[in-house]
């Protein structure tokens, strides 16, 4: 099957690959996020019960391992939880 993207035919296996190329990305986009929020809370302030507080009391390579180690569903989490939070607050 093909399909016609601004003119261009793409295979199966293109689009496939531009999905996750995409994914990829977004996901690396979170990481670089939560690397922020890890590092300081994007609120200014972290509440009382922030579960990062400890995370944020370790050195930067600490940091970076406990990050690269996240699966995709505690990156989403962790990314969800801080940016709920952050609206929440702002």
């Amino acid at each position: 099957m093909k399909e016609i993207i601004s003119n261009t035919v793409l295979t199966d296996l293109e689009i496939s690959f531009f999905v996750q190329t995409m994914h990829a990305m977004e996901l690396h986009n979170k990481r670089m996020r939560i690397k922020g929020f890890l590092t300081n809370c994007p609120a200014g302030r972290p509440l009382d019960d922030c579960p990062a507080r400890e995370i944020r009391e370790l050195s930067s390579i600490e940091r970076e391992i406990i990050i690269d180690e996240m699966g995709e569903d505690e990156v989403e989490s962790v990314y969800r939880l801080h940016e709920k939070c952050f609206r929440g607050r702002c």
